[in-house]
């Protein structure tokens, strides 16, 4: 396993997450709730008409690395998660559930998304709800 910050330094561009990853063990991040707000720049958002909220429930094998690939999708298309929960609660400890929610993203952005977290090395399973935005 490597250190939490190789880990972090490997995966730069999420700068919340790197602070996290260097103040905290990988396994008191799995037990902590993070709460981000959308980005502020209006260039990746999608127009007004075809807003879309995007929740995902992701399972997979409890391992140093998965977090990061898990948002790497999110982060490449622009996107900051309102919302990212991470949890290792269930049974053993060797599975974590993640949830993940994007709010007033194109249609098209979520489902490049819901494809993306299918295709990360440990995810055992994606659930995903993408709904209209009111």
């Amino acid at each position: 396993m490597q250190p939490v910050a190789a880990v972090a330094l490997r995966y730069g561009a999420y700068s919340l997450l790197v602070r996290v990853l260097k103040r905290c063990e990988v396994k008191a991040l799995l037990m902590t709730r993070l709460t981000m707000l959308p980005a502020a720049s209006g260039d990746n958002s999608a127009p007004a008409t075809d807003r879309v909220r995007a929740l995902f429930h992701v399972t997979g094998t409890a391992d140093a690395g998965l977090l990061p690939r898990i948002v790497e999708p999110v982060a490449k298309l622009g996107l900051v998660p309102r919302r990212l929960h991470v949890s290792a609660e269930d049974g053993d400890g060797s599975q974590i559930n993640v949830d993940l929610r994007l709010v007033g993203v194109g249609r098209t952005q979520a489902e490049r998304v819901a494809l993306a977290l299918r295709r990360v090395v440990g995810v055992h399973q994606v659930l995903s709800v993408i709904e209209d935005d009111c």
